[in-house]
Order: C-alpha cells, then structure tokens, then sequence
C-alpha cells in the first residue's frame, strides 16, 4: 500500500531480525519506504510487544503457536490487527 511504511522488525534472535530489515531495504519497490532506525530492531522474548507498541496496524508473521499471544497483545492495545490462522 502506497500508504504503509514499515517502522519496526522484530525477532526472537536478533540476527534474524536484522536480516529481515535488510532483505525489505533491499527490496525494490518496499526498500525506498522501510522507516526502520536501528533502535527499532528488536529481539528476545518480548521484542513483539516493542515493535506492535509502536505500530498503528500489526501483522503477524509467527508460527501458530506463538499467535495467540501475539493477537491478544495488540487487541488490548486497541491496534489495528490483521491476521492470518492457517491452523490456528
């Protein structure tokens, strides 16, 4: 969406999380609206909770077991929300 740039990235490994950034900044066409700073990549436990509280619409891309905590987090944020559940 013309409208949507990604602030924050998230992972349970930090090295993952940074790969992520780097793979959207060198995307073509989503690389030019990637706002992430590098105090916005975060990791561990709870880096979920840091990237949705700075999030106006949260999409989850985790395996179904870490879901339902990942959608309860933002509903009570009263955050905008889309999620996919395969098998959830």
């Amino acid at each position: 969406d013309a409208n949507v740039e990604p602030v924050a990235v998230g992972d349970l490994f930090g090295e993952k999380a940074q790969t992520s950034l780097n793979r959207l900044k060198g995307d073509e066409v989503i690389g030019k609206k990637v706002k992430v700073t590098p105090d916005c990549v975060f990791s561990g436990f709870d880096a979920y909770k840091k990237v949705i509280d700075m999030c106006d619409v949260v999409l989850p891309a985790t395996p179904p077991s870490f879901r339902p905590m990942h959608m309860a987090y933002p509903v009570e944020a009263g955050k905008h929300l889309f999620l996919e559940m395969p098998i959830a």
